[in-house]
């Protein structure tokens, strides 16, 4: 019996893995989503191919007119961060901490990720380890509590 080797294309790679993946390029523009992140998101892999990951995660500050990428908040973003610091060196990015605000059907939430990159060719893979939603108004309530805190010096 012979074997022939041939290359798997992007979306049998991605659908590999159990967890939610997005590859997306150097811009963090989706190239591709698997199944379990189909899942997560609600959206479909045609949905999301294309769009910036701050639209695709239905971040807040992609909504603005700056989009995606261009806002002040946007430094600042670490899923941005990995994915930029993994193509530029291609050294994976392990267990990511990021916070965004997110718009749902249920309304703000807060998203915590914990989140991991990988260089694959040309693309990044941002793994989706865990996310927790917060309700928007708990999540402020808890920030402004511990900025206070903060302040106070406590």
């Amino acid at each position: 019996m012979f074997f022939v080797k041939r290359k798997m294309t992007l979306e049998e790679l991605l659908n590999q893995f159990a967890f939610p993946v997005i590859a997306v390029d150097s811009n963090t523009r989706a190239l591709r989503l698997n199944e379990a992140g189909s899942r997560v998101l609600g959206r479909t892999a045609d949905q999301t191919s294309g769009r910036l990951i701050g639209d695709v995660i239905e971040c807040i500050h992609a909504a603005t007119p700056e989009g995606c990428g261009r806002t002040i908040h946007c430094s600042a973003c670490a899923i941005r961060r990995a994915v930029t610091a993994t193509s530029g060196d291609g050294q994976p990015r392990r267990a990511v901490k990021a916070e965004q605000l997110v718009r749902t059907e249920q309304g703000l939430k807060l998203a915590h990720y914990t989140l991991s990159t990988e260089k694959a060719g040309g693309a990044v893979l941002v793994m989706i380890d865990d996310v927790k939603m917060l309700a928007a108004d708990d999540a402020l309530a808890a920030m402004a509590g511990a900025n206070a805190a903060n302040r106070a010096g406590v």
